[in-house]
């Protein structure tokens, strides 16, 4: 396993960057050239994240898809500190209405009354490894308190 923690050298604010590039338990590998989060002050950016099954790097089946893709966002969100109660915007990519419907249910029943950022549910015509969501998700870490509100 391989896990890449970086600091930018000529940069004010501090940036730190999650790169876990084996197949583990906890998270699936990246699928592509990037990092699974990068925390640039208190803010921290995660890139997409599809169900895959961590161990097989398989598809998780259409019905437990957007459950294991958001179980993989909370997952980093831990390892950098924070949790879906901190999260400031979130955005989940679907390939139809259904999974749409699938990606609502799942963020419901992670979140609790806390959680009150809105996720934008937008439609596209396919998704890595043909996927049918991904979560893209900006969080602060746990030292902060957010409210969001619908403008």
């Amino acid at each position: 396993m391989e896990i890449t923690l970086l600091r930018t050298q000529n940069s004010s604010i501090p940036t730190l960057y999650l790169h876990v590039q084996s197949i583990s338990h906890w998270a699936p590998a990246n699928i592509g050239p990037y990092s699974q989060a990068c925390k640039v002050g208190d803010i921290i950016f995660l890139a997409g994240q599809i169900g895959l099954i961590p161990g097989c790097m398989l598809l998780a089946p259409p019905k437990l898809e957007a459950i294991v893709a958001l179980d993989h966002v909370i997952s980093v969100l831990k390892v950098k500190g924070s949790d879906l109660s901190h999260v400031i915007r979130g955005v989940c990519y679907c390939t139809s209405s259904e999974a749409v419907q699938r990606a609502q249910r799942a963020w419901l029943k992670a979140a609790n009354s806390s959680m009150s950022c809105p996720i934008a549910y937008p439609l596209v015509s396919g998704l890595p490894r043909g996927a049918s969501v991904e979560w893209h998700i900006i969080a602060v870490d746990n030292q902060h308190t957010v409210k969001c509100q619908l403008l």
